[in-house]
């Protein structure tokens, strides 16, 4: 029983920072390609992994 969490700790420690590095280095590039200067604002106003709480209230202010 205690191999498998030991397994499970061990592969979420290689897993998950190596699929952040992805999305960090890799698919914002190519959405910065795709869709060029609109992402650029959007990554700008959105934080990259935790979204800020006050996010919607400053979203509907600029409205």
């Amino acid at each position: 029983m205690a191999g498998s969490t030991y397994l499970m700790l061990g592969t979420m420690l290689v897993l998950v920072p190596a699929h952040i590095f992805n999305l960090k280095y890799f698919e914002e590039k190519e959405l910065e390609i795709r869709y060029g200067q609109s992402y650029s604002y959007y990554k700008k106003d959105v934080p990259f992994l935790i979204p800020r709480l006050n996010f919607v209230a400053r979203y509907q202010a600029k409205k």
